[in-house]
């Protein structure tokens, strides 16, 4: 399992290149519409799309996850502010479930 958790990235990248060239192939060998554009045309615009979502999605997912933590905060919403757990207890606990969660 760790193996897999090591190499999550290379793995994801490896099915999205596996997903892509099985779709490829199959829009080349068996179209399911007339050409209006040419396909390299088409195949530069797709992945220009691809590459925009990637790019603000590492960068609005971590953003809105601070965002959401901070709103949270403020407004006593959570676990911890419920408890009223100290800083020392808070902050191991929430990077153990946070790991946990992950992990489940």
């Amino acid at each position: 399992m760790d193996a897999i958790i090591t190499h999550e990235p290379t793995i994801r990248l490896a099915v999205f290149v596996s997903a892509l060239a099985l779709f490829v192939v199959w829009e080349v060998a068996a179209p399911s519409r007339l050409r209006v554009k040419p396909r390299l045309t088409r195949w530069v615009a797709n992945a220009g799309l691809v590459v925009i979502d990637t790019l603000l999605l590492r960068i609005a997912f971590p953003l809105l996850a601070v965002g959401a933590a901070l709103w949270a905060s403020g407004s006593g919403i959570g676990l911890f502010n419920w408890l009223d757990a100290p800083i020392w207890l808070s902050v191991p606990l929430s990077i153990l479930l946070l790991d946990c969660a992950i992990y489940w």
